[in-house]
């Protein structure tokens, strides 16, 4: 599986097939909305979408609207709960501030939707309202405040002598949380824990990518030689 992000110039006829394609599967056949898709808004839009297997299974687009505000729209995964449409967000929210500068990105959120779009920084701006008879709010992130954060991927010492690997982005926060026994599930049968070693990266993309390769590809032995060189 591969994403893109590409301008409408830059689609090829059979990427915008398949865009249209997967769009008029969900919103038309799947959620039953009755309106016109095709709304001109795609000639101004940045599309960003997932490909695999010549289909498009994952997509949203960005534009700016009248007012000259910065938001995304149309978002959709051919399938639920497998995690692509995290993948999505994230690749999205790494493109899209590169090609389109705003100080935030807002959106027409269906209600169900809220808790997703809030772990990504988004927070909700007004009351709900009806939208195709489908309940929505207004979403915005901040992308001053978020361009500003810090991520950390980082290693606690168990009280059994364990290791356990994690990202973050508040790191007292989180270790105060591992020893209330409200984080991982992990480390909440090995309290208390103790900070042994932290990496900072400027994006959440990064620090969980870390996070992956330290939990998953090294040894406990690599894991206490880069805890070592860290005390350096």
């Amino acid at each position: 599986m591969s994403f893109f992000a590409k301008e409408f110039d830059e689609l090829t006829s059979k990427e915008i097939y398949e865009i249209l394609k997967s769009r008029g599967e969900i919103f038309l056949m799947e959620q039953g909305i009755l309106y016109l898709d095709e709304d001109n808004v795609d000639f101004k839009s940045l599309h960003v979408f997932s490909m695999e297997d010549g289909r498009v299974t994952s997509y949203l687009r960005a534009f700016y609207d009248d007012k000259g505000v910065l938001k995304i729209g149309r978002v959709l995964t051919l399938k639920h709960g497998d995690g692509l449409g995290k993948k999505l967000m994230e690749f999205a929210l790494k493109e899209i501030p590169k090609r389109m500068p705003s100080d935030r990105i807002c959106m027409d959120a269906q209600k169900h939707a809220i808790g997703f779009y809030e772990q990504f920084g988004f927070e909700v701006t007004s009351d709900e309202y009806m939208e195709e008879g489908i309940v929505h709010v207004d979403m915005c992130l901040n992308l001053t405040r978020r361009v500003s954060e810090k991520y950390y991927a980082y290693i606690v010492r168990c009280a059994d002598g364990t290791l356990y690997t994690g990202y973050t982005d508040d790191l007292q926060k989180r270790i105060a949380t591992h020893n209330e026994g409200k984080g991982a599930k992990y480390t909440k049968a090995r309290l208390p824990v103790e900070l042994a070693y932290y990496e900072i990266f400027d994006s959440k993309e990064d620090a969980m990518s870390r996070e992956w390769h330290i939990k998953h590809d090294l040894t406990k032995q690599q894991k206490e030689k880069l805890i070592d060189g860290g005390k350096k």
